[in-house]
This record gives structure tokens, C-alpha cells and sequence, in this order.
């Protein structure tokens, strides 16, 4: 004889979990510039230790890093594939765009529409990332912007990324840049060409600024140094000017605005190399200020 099922008679109580479910995590990483600003700031990024740090925000599902065209070099790649990051290569910057930037951007928004993502956090110290926590929080998603020079105890790790910006002619203009700054000593030629280069690269950009204060885009602002320093330096080419203006904006000495996505570029008067270089005489063949 089957007995009857006694109903208790309250419904049993619910207990909310001790480990709520956590948020979906995604690490965007804007290669070149965490980079390139940790090196400033004298240390190195560990990315595994920055994936270690993250987990604070949430459960971690991938991780990307966007490279240049300067940092696709394949130890690079071989270390962000060993640490779990896949690498974004992305194209050299075009019309004004910086095509990282905009990749980036893109990918950002893309997560955010996706129902697996809570949360997006990106590492860089670029501000033209600034409008994308507003964006995400009216989608009821969350941007977290990672300043590496504020993580340096999270992050920090030995010399084994390799540096940015590893294309030969812009680790030789990045050096010029050095001297001029007076962090190397002067070498011989072809250093001292190369120095002379971007004295004269920099003293055309202000002399184009002192006689026209509107906007410039990369591409029109290379034409526009080629143009004013061709003649004394036969032995470059109008790409060693879109290196150099690469390497100055590395280097902080080009300062870039975005206006409706665009790029422009105006120089940094206030930095070492640009203060040496104005304030000196006009080498022969070159470019007065």
C-alpha cells in the first residue's frame, strides 16, 4: 500500500549563494601604448600578472592585445600567444586614422552588444578612449579603463615582452629623438643624419604652425614636412617622414586630438627636443623657424 506524500507546511527557505555569479570579463589591450608607457615609467608589463589582477572585476573569458605594424614582430607574438593573449595585428595608420584606435573602439562596442560580456577592460593610457564607459553603462555594460602607469605594483614583471616600435628606421629616429634630448651622446654618421632629420622634421612642423593654426591630419601633415625638407635630405624619402612623425608621437612630442574620429596632430613645444631644436641656429641646407 503506497503511503501519501506529506506536503510540508511551509515552503522550504531559499538561502541566497555564498558565491553569487560573477561577471564575464574581457582584457583589450592597446599594445603599443600600455607598452610604450611603461617603458617611460621604467618597468616592464607581465600580462599574465595583469590577467591575475583582473580577476578582481570578474571571471576572465579572453584576452586580446592590438599591435601596430611595429610590434608584429614574432617573439611578440610568441609572448602574448604564451601568456593567452591573442594578438590583433592591425594596419599602419591612413588618412589621419589610427587604425588601433579605431580596431579597439570597434571591438569594444561589439562586446558590449554581445549578451556573454559584462564587463570590458581596457588597458591603456590613451584618452581618446575616454566616451567609451558612457557608452557601455547606457547598455547596461561596464568599460573599466587600466592605466598602466597607475598599475605598476599590479603589473609590473622582468624584461621579457619585447619593446615597441622594434621597425629599424623607427628605433633610429627614436634614438635621434634621444640625443636630441640629451639622454645619449651624439654618434656619427649615419646617427647624426638621422638627428639632423628630425631637427629639421620638427622645425617644419612649427614653422607650418607659426603660419597656420588650423588642424592637420597625418597624411597631409607628411606631405607638408616632405615637401619643406626634401631638398636637404636627399637621402631620405617622404616614408622615413611618416616614421619620424610616428616616432615623435611616441615620444609625446606630436600631441593628438580627435575631432569627429579623425586624428590631428600639433607639436609639444613644452618637450626637451623640441626646445633644443627651436633654439637653434638653422643648420645649412636646412629649415629655419
Amino acid at each position: 500500500m503506497q503511503l501519501p506524500v506529506q506536503l510540508p507546511d511551509e515552503p522550504p527557505l531559499i538561502v541566497p549563494s555564498a558565491h553569487p555569479k560573477r561577471l564575464r570579463v574581457v582584457i583589450l589591450v592597446d599594445y603599443d601604448n600600455a607598452v610604450s608607457h611603461a617603458k617611460k615609467e621604467g618597468f616592464f608589463i607581465a600580462f599574465e600578472r595583469l590577467t591575475e589582477y583582473a580577476r578582481i572585476y570578474g571571471d576572465v573569458i579572453f584576452t586580446e592585445a592590438f599591435l601596430s605594424p611595429y610590434s608584429t614582430q614574432t617573439d611578440t607574438i610568441e609572448e602574448l600567444w604564451s601568456v593567452h593573449y591573442t594578438p590583433i595585428p592591425c594596419r599602419r595608420p591612413l588618412w589621419g586614422k589610427d587604425d588601433v584606435d579605431q580596431r579597439i573602439r570597434d571591438r569594444t562596442m561589439s562586446l558590449l552588444s554581445s549578451i556573454d560580456i559584462d564587463r570590458v577592460l581596457l588597458l591603456s593610457a590613451d584618452r581618446d578612449f575616454s566616451h567609451l564607459p558612457l557608452q557601455a553603462h547606457t547598455l547596461g555594460k561596464q568599460v573599466v579603463l587600466l592605466d598602466p602607469r597607475k598599475l605598476r605594483k599590479e603589473i609590473e614583471g622582468e624584461k621579457r615582452t619585447p619593446l615597441v616600435l622594434k621597425d629599424p628606421a623607427t628605433v633610429r629616429f627614436g634614438w635621434a629623438i634621444d640625443q636630441l634630448s640629451g639622454e645619449e651622446e651624439l654618434g656619427g654618421d649615419p646617427t647624426e643624419e638621422r638627428v639632423q632629420f628630425i631637427a629639421d622634421v620638427i622645425r617644419a612642423i612649427a614653422k607650418r604652425e607659426h603660419r597656420d593654426s588650423r588642424r592637420i591630419g597625418f597624411k597631409d601633415l607628411t606631405a607638408l614636412v616632405w615637401n619643406e625638407i626634401r631638398k636637404g635630405h636627399p637621402q631620405f624619402a617622404i616614408r622615413d617622414v611618416e616614421q619620424a612623425l610616428t616616432t615623435l608621437g611616441d615620444h609625446e612630442i606630436l600631441n593628438k586630438s580627435v575631432v569627429l574620429r579623425m586624428n590631428y596632430y600639433t607639436l609639444n613645444k613644452t618637450h626637451p627636443a623640441v626646445k633644443k631644436v627651436l633654439q637653434q641656429k638653422k643648420r645649412p641646407n636646412g629649415i629655419a623657424h
